[in-house]
Parts: C-alpha cells; sequence; structure tokens
C-alpha cells in the first residue's frame, strides 16, 4: 500500500497545480494578442495586463513551440542572436528567396572552411525556425485595404505578378514592392517563383535542405527522395531528380557518379579549378593591381566565377602565412 502523502506534499502540489493553471491562463491570453497583433515583446504584454516575468516565460515557451516569431527588438534584449548574425541571416534569407545559386551561397568568404561550414548549418536552422512557412503566424486581417486585397489576389492566383498586381489594385508597381514589405512571410511564400514550378517559401525550404544535406556529403540521389518524400506529404504534383539537385548546385550531374567531385570545405570547385585560380591571383597580385581586378582577370581568363572578396580573403591568407 503506498504511503499517503504529508501536509507539506498536498501543498505542494496544490501550489504547483495553481501555477500551472495561471500559466496556462497568461498563456492563452498571448496566443490571443499574437493572433490580433503578430509578433511582440514580452514590455507589449506587460502593457496588457500579463506580469513581466510571466511574459517572458510565455513568450519563450511559444517561441520554442514555434507559435511567435519574436521581432528584431526581443531577439536582441534576450540575446538569442547577436545584430550581426540577425543582419547576416536576413542577408542570406534574402538570397535564398530572391533565387540565388546556392554554389554562390557556398563561395562566400564567411562561410569558407571548416568553421564556415558549421557558421552555414547555423545560419541554415536558424532561418528555418524562424521564417519556415510551418512557423510563421496567421496574422489576422490588415488594416490597410491595398493591402488586404493584394493578400487576397496571391491566394487566388499565386503566380501573379507586381505589374499584374498593381494593375488590379490601381497602383504603381513600386507602391507594390513597398506594400509586400507589410505582407506577412506566410503569404508571400506562397508565390510561385519566376520561371520556377515551386513557390517561393517551397523553393528556399527545399534549398536550404539541399545546403545542409550536401555540407553533410549526403548523396544528391538521396538528397532527391529527401525533398520528394516531403513533397508527396503535400500531394504536389511535382518531383526533383538527381540532375536537379545537381543543377541546383551548379553541378553536371554525371550518370556514374551521384556525389560530384569537390574540395574540402564548402565550394563549388574541386582542388585542381582551385589551383588554377590560385596560380592566377598569385601571378596577378606581383602586378600590384587590385583584389577586385585581379578577380575580374580570373573570372574572364578561366570562366570561373571568383569575387574581389575571395581574392582578398585568399591574398590575406597567402601573406599571414608567408606563401607569397
Amino acid at each position: 500500500m503506498p504511503r499517503p502523502l504529508g501536509r507539506k506534499a498536498k501543498n505542494y502540489g496544490k501550489q504547483r497545480a495553481k501555477q500551472i493553471a495561471t500559466f496556462r491562463l497568461y498563456l492563452g491570453q498571448a496566443r490571443e494578442i499574437i493572433r490580433q497583433r503578430g509578433s511582440i515583446t514580452a514590455t507589449f504584454l506587460t502593457q496588457n495586463g500579463i506580469p513581466r516575468n510571466m511574459a517572458d516565460r510565455v513568450l519563450t515557451h511559444l517561441e520554442q513551440q514555434g507559435e511567435h516569431i519574436p521581432p528584431p527588438e526581443r531577439v536582441r534584449a534576450q540575446g538569442q542572436r547577436a545584430v550581426e548574425a540577425i543582419k547576416r541571416r536576413e542577408k542570406l534569407k534574402a538570397s535564398l528567396d530572391s533565387g540565388a545559386q546556392i554554389s554562390d551561397i557556398l563561395t562566400l568568404t564567411q562561410y569558407s572552411g571548416k568553421s564556415g561550414t558549421e557558421l552555414l548549418a547555423s545560419d541554415l536552422n536558424a532561418i528555418r525556425k524562424y521564417y519556415d512557412p510551418s512557423f510563421s503566424i496567421r496574422m489576422a486581417i490588415p488594416a490597410n485595404p491595398r493591402v488586404a486585397r493584394m493578400i487576397m489576389l496571391i491566394k487566388e492566383n499565386p503566380n501573379i505578378s507586381q505589374k499584374e498586381l498593381a494593375k488590379n489594385i490601381g497602383v504603381s508597381t513600386s507602391t507594390i514592392r513597398d506594400l509586400l514589405t507589410l505582407v506577412s512571410d506566410r503569404i508571400k511564400n506562397l508565390r510561385i517563383f519566376p520561371g520556377s514550378r515551386f513557390s517561393v517559401g517551397e523553393l528556399r525550404s527545399q534549398n536550404i535542405t539541399i545546403l545542409i544535406e550536401y555540407l553533410k556529403g549526403t548523396k544528391l540521389k538521396d538528397i532527391a527522395e529527401m525533398i520528394n518524400k516531403e513533397l508527396a506529404k503535400k500531394r504536389s504534383p511535382h518531383r526533383l531528380t538527381m540532375t536537379n539537385v545537381a543543377h541546383r548546385l551548379k553541378y553536371a550531374a554525371k550518370p556514374d557518379e551521384d556525389t560530384p567531385r569537390r574540395a574540402s570545405g564548402p565550394t563549388q570547385y574541386t582542388k585542381e579549378q582551385l589551383a588554377i585560380q590560385n596560380k592566377e591571383i598569385k601571378n596577378l597580385a606581383k602586378t600590384n593591381i587590385g583584389p577586385a581586378e585581379i578577380a575580374r582577370l580570373v573570372t574572364k581568363k578561366t570562366g570561373m566565377t571568383v569575387t574581389g572578396d575571395q581574392v582578398y580573403a585568399r591574398l590575406a591568407w597567402w601573406k599571414k602565412r608567408g606563401l607569397i
């Protein structure tokens, strides 16, 4: 027979039950405020009758559950991401949204080397957490009638262009670009990317998966199968092939080779190609011309895209180690 609970245990149980009930009460209030207002801060909840210490706990819980995307001021205050990290991740997200080649991202200076690979993986996971459509807040219908009209048009026809939006709403295309900044990510993710079968949100999600799995060394065929399983769950009629994945990485897939040859570290070029680039860079550096001009000449001569920042980084690395 179990030993009966003492007075202290009973009192603790009652106290704990009361704490849980209070937390759930404030949690429900916070959910309703977020539904109406979108991303908010703990200060805003405090102004609406929720105690400050409870406001922080409630928002942290909702963010961990993916029900709330913290605004930049809360992110900075909580120390979840440094200002530099916020800017870097927003820039990376913008690149993915604008259709940048994955290989262009892999060759960025900040993502080079082993530490760069880890940084890229961290940034991609952060983008997936804070910007993925499944984590987006369901915003209330906006007060601005033009924005509300735009949302309705995008939902009705995700293929609609900015020019067509402008014509339907009766404004200029520049005004449309401004109004789009007031539209939540959840709506913008519905828009079909020009020249693609997929929406902006789908493309970004796919590209993040490709990048993460590529950095792990997963075969292109397996990456394609992974993405196709997700497409099947969403009942999408479209599928990706190994060649499609290779094209996103700017490689020509070979029938007898699932994974293209690549150099160590996040780069689109093989060791042999990098050696050719480095030889040209070192020769041109002797003429005392700037990194930007060296990059232009190397790109023209080798047919491989090299940026001024990449040239500068390589020269600095060689000089530091006495290699030039």
